[in-house]
């Protein structure tokens, strides 16, 4: 009996307020970057050549407590000896004091769905950056903010 109630309440309440309310009070102490429904990008490497990668997402709390980041990384029409890349830094846990935990996953001339998690992280960065494996250079976009908790 508790389901249909609390389904009538979400859609009452998204009929009411909008998916942003459903969203907002969902995660009333955090906040996310881009587009503050838990979007995040699309963020770019540097230049290597004519190409960029270039990666975008989304980042939640699930019902576990855990902070997830998952998205999609491209790396079109590179040089051969390029690849893309996206790091994902989670940090500030809570309420262990530990250090950040670092994540990178690698595409290659096409792109790449990825997923990574962390429990009591309160903030998480993301960069993308080209590997060129010729050079033995990183072309790295900014490190961006794609959630942060409130306080």
């Amino acid at each position: 009996m508790k389901r249909p109630l609390l389904a009538l309440a979400v859609a009452t309440t998204v009929i009411a307020f909008g998916m942003p309310a459903v969203v907002s009070a969902a995660t009333p102490a955090s906040s996310f970057a881009s587009y503050g429904d838990g979007k995040w990008g699309p963020f770019f490497s540097k230049y290597s050549g004519r190409a960029r990668a270039n990666a975008e997402g989304s980042v939640y709390v699930d019902t576990n407590g855990r902070v997830v980041v998952g998205g999609k990384l491209y790396d079109k029409r590179s040089p051969k000896s390029t690849c893309g890349y996206v790091e994902v830094k989670f940090g500030d846990f809570q309420p262990e004091d530990r250090n950040p935990q670092h994540y990178s996953a690698k595409a290659c001339d096409g792109w790449k769905q990825f997923r990574f998690w962390e429990f009591g992280a309160q903030t998480v960065q993301l960069r993308v950056c080209f590997d060129d494996a010729w050079q033995g250079k990183h072309k790295c976009g900014k490190w961006n903010y794609i959630y942060e908790t409130a306080g």
